[in-house]
């Protein structure tokens, strides 16, 4: 995102869904990106570096009643309950990674399985 433009969030839990509050206008450009897309029962998190980037951690929620195997080019990984984390040390201007997430089980509502934050360090 670049500087001035408008971010707008929405969550959606259990089928129900909330904006977070009111539209923020971004007032520093962010070094990386990152974004979800599923096919299926599998899912794929890119992060984009914009600029050069260390530390770049992704973190995932894992939805209730699924079980997930991963794979990647992350350095490390790991998970705390139902949060999923992976960590790239270093990620050049232009370069994308990726996750790949594989899921199983059937008592969850996909959306749920959109949940994805950045900590770009």
């Amino acid at each position: 995102m670049d500087s001035g433009s408008i971010l707008t969030a929405m969550t959606i839990f259990r089928g129900n869904s909330s904006e977070f509050g009111p539209n923020a206008r971004i007032s520093k450009k962010l070094n990386v990106s990152a974004e979800i897309s599923l096919y299926g029962m599998n899912a794929t998190i890119k992060v984009r570096a914009h600029e050069n980037a260390r530390n770049v951690t992704v973190y995932w929620i894992k939805p209730y009643g699924v079980s997930v195997t991963f794979s990647g080019d992350y350095n490390s990984n790991g998970s705390s309950g139902s949060v999923y984390w992976w960590k790239f040390n270093s990620i050049n201007r232009g370069e994308e990674k990726y996750v790949n997430l594989s899921f199983s089980g059937t008592d969850f509502m996909v959306s749920e399985s959109l949940n994805i934050g950045l900590d770009p360090d």
